[in-house]
């Protein structure tokens, strides 16, 4: 499977979609665009990008769909937080303001702000309610994320990796050979 084929999987996960067509429209591209982009191999990274940034209730992980790997999150250390302060810090990771969280649990938006704000306490019917958008639970209620991320590839390690995805098996050879002569060269 190609680098094109992985990361089209990833995003139909992401999107919760099965086909291509879906995946495309969503980007704001005909069906045809994707499928010359497909044969191109040139996957569509800035109407990705674009996406996320003005649909942030989509919650798409944007590096997980190119590289496979979710991005790191940097939170605060849950005992330094109260469990509103935590869903306050999730919210924004999600990109969703007071009113659509409000929205998406089904109160006013004023009983949110009082439950954020700390007033009042955050009911667990909420928490679940906001899970489908990719609230991470575990986080809000024990300052220990699902998706935490123990490290981080900087740009040349994504560069190598997306690479490495769209090249041949016979490439890939190559390239392990390759490694394979720096590492004994290295232990010498």
């Amino acid at each position: 499977m190609n680098f094109f084929d992985e990361a089209s999987l990833r995003l139909k996960q992401q999107l919760k979609v099965t086909e291509d067509k879906q995946a495309a429209e969503t980007l704001g591209m005909t069906g045809n665009a994707w499928t010359m982009r497909k044969r191109r191999g040139s996957f569509p990274e800035k109407e990705l990008r674009a996406l996320a940034q003005q649909r942030p209730e989509l919650g798409i992980d944007v590096e997980y769909v190119l590289t496979g790997l979710h991005a790191p999150v940097q939170r605060p250390d849950a005992y330094e937080q109260p469990v509103h302060e935590r869903l306050k810090i999730d919210l924004l990771r999600l990109g969703l303001s007071a009113g659509q969280a409000a929205q998406a649990v089904g109160v006013p938006e004023s009983e949110m702000r009082n439950a954020l704000l700390g007033v009042s306490a955050v009911p667990a019917a909420w928490l679940a309610a906001l899970a489908p958008l990719k609230l991470d639970v575990v986080y809000v209620l024990l300052g220990k994320g699902q998706q935490q991320v123990s490290y981080a590839l900087n740009p040349t390690e994504e560069r190598l990796l997306r690479g490495w995805r769209a090249c041949s098996a016979d490439v890939q050879a190559v390239v392990m050979a390759a490694i394979a002569a720096g590492e004994t060269q290295a232990r010498q």
